[in-house]
């Protein structure tokens, strides 16, 4: 009988549904990832090209390394120069719309910030140097 119970019980318990169920414990929603911040683009550089050729160099032709190099990032053109130039004249143009930006800045320091109104259209560069002649360079935006 007692086997026949036992044998009754365990039937019993494997057909009925499972109401010990695990209590789930309740988890922080998954969390979405960070967003992933856009890098910021590089500029391009202005190329520039010397205006006033030196004794034997042919035509308007720019060297192969500039002496000055520049970007345009945001709202300021950022001029970095290679050696001492003395004094330079930076005049901005946008070409599209007529509106002129100056500076003066001493090429000593290496570097030179124009402040401009970031206005799409085609830009041009001239520099004057002291010593190392007129330098041009466009760009748009």
């Amino acid at each position: 009988m007692k086997k026949i119970f036992t044998l009754l019980l365990l039937a019993s318990l494997l057909a009925t549904p499972n109401v010990f169920a695990d209590d789930e414990i309740p988890q922080d929603p998954p969390q979405t990832p960070p967003p992933t911040p856009t890098p910021t683009p590089t500029p391009p550089p202005i190329p520039f090209e010397k205006l006033d050729p030196e004794p034997g160099q042919v035509g308007n032709r720019p060297r192969s390394l500039s002496a000055i190099s520049g970007w345009c990032a945001n709202d300021t053109i950022q001029l970095f120069f290679a050696h001492d130039m003395g004094t330079v004249f930076v005049t901005v143009v946008n070409t599209s719309l007529g509106s002129l930006w100056y500076c003066n800045a001493e090429s000593s320091d290496g570097v030179a910030i124009i402040d401009i109104e970031p206005i799409a259209g085609c830009y041009t560069i001239t520099i004057e140097t002291q010593t190392s002649g007129t330098y041009y360079g466009e760009f748009a935006l």
